[in-house]
């Protein structure tokens, strides 16, 4: 999907977020639907989308290197890569060896992992990078642990399943997405173009 043409990226999400968000009214959703300007181009990213690629794809997207870690703020990351679960953010993490080298990546998801140990962890831990499923993340910030002052990116992983599905194909899962992209403190930053959104 990112390698589409940029008004083609934001029509699939638009759409998807339609579907998402079914019982709001036209009006509603109107308000809520998230900015063309707020979606990266990613067009012109020439390698595959692929996890092999997705070290490259990070520093083309992204306007701060990601390979220091000093003085760093806890539990703030500076990208945030949404999949559609717990098995696909492993992958991904293991996807990111340059970046985990330089400081721990957050493990947002459930398998495995219970909410007390990720926001201890984001309590005591500098992290570039967070990796999770849309559900957790959002319980995340919503108690007040993921903090997104440095948010600059948010990546929604558009990994094909089995059955060819994205996350944003999968109604729970999109259901999911997009009221967390709705989060006030999130949707306050992408508005305003401090955080941008990118499709992988």
């Amino acid at each position: 999907l990112g390698k589409r043409p940029h008004a083609s990226q934001f029509e699939i999400l638009n759409d998807s977020q339609k579907q998402a968000l079914e019982n709001l009214s036209s009006f509603e959703l109107e308000e809520r639907r998230i900015p063309e300007s707020s979606i990266k181009d990613t067009s012109r990213f020439a390698l595959d989308h692929t996890l092999v690629h997705l070290e490259s794809f990070l520093k083309f997207a992204n306007k701060k290197p990601l390979e220091t870690s000093k003085d760093l703020p806890k539990g703030s990351p500076v990208v945030l890569i949404v999949s559609a679960s717990g098995i696909r953010s492993v992958d991904v993490i293991r996807a990111l060896p340059l970046f985990t080298e330089a400081a721990k990546v957050g493990k947002l998801f459930a398998k495995h992992f219970k909410v007390p140990e990720q926001v201890n962890f984001l309590k005591n831990t500098c992290t570039h990078i967070c990796v999770g499923t849309p559900n957790r993340i959002d319980k995340l910030i919503s108690d007040g642990a993921l903090h997104l002052d440095r948010l600059e990116l948010v990546l929604l992983d558009c990994h094909k399943d089995a059955k060819r599905r994205t996350l944003l194909d999968i109604h729970e899962i999109r259901v999911d997405l997009f009221k967390m992209l709705g989060l006030k403190v999130l949707d306050e930053r992408i508005r305003s173009g401090l955080t941008k959104i990118a499709l992988f």
